[in-house]
């Protein structure tokens, strides 16, 4: 779950645990999709699909939220190689 921060939220909000007020704060989700987030989860843990299902606005949200499946702060960034070192000198490599 988020956390605060000298009064500022922290994204993402896991879709699964944020209160209602916090869902509201999330781009691109409205009082409706949250009311249907809240009636949804009830259930069972949300997945990006039934938030996709339920909203139309994840497009905007995305980057915002955790579900079971999804948090961009492991899935949105690609992996890229580490570059080589380079040598400060020629005829010098690692």
């Amino acid at each position: 779950m988020s956390h605060k921060l000298k009064g500022q939220m922290v994204f993402p909000v896991d879709i699964n645990r944020a209160p209602r007020k916090l869902l509201l704060s999330v781009p691109g989700l409205g009082e409706k999709s949250v009311d249907r987030i809240l009636k949804g989860r009830r259930g069972k843990a949300l997945r990006l699909a039934d938030v996709a299902r339920l909203t139309r606005g994840l497009r905007w949200a995305r980057p915002f939220i955790m579900t079971r499946d999804w948090n961009p702060l492991i899935h949105a960034r690609p992996a890229s190689p580490i570059p080589p070192q380079l040598a400060l000198f020629e005829g010098e490599g690692l």
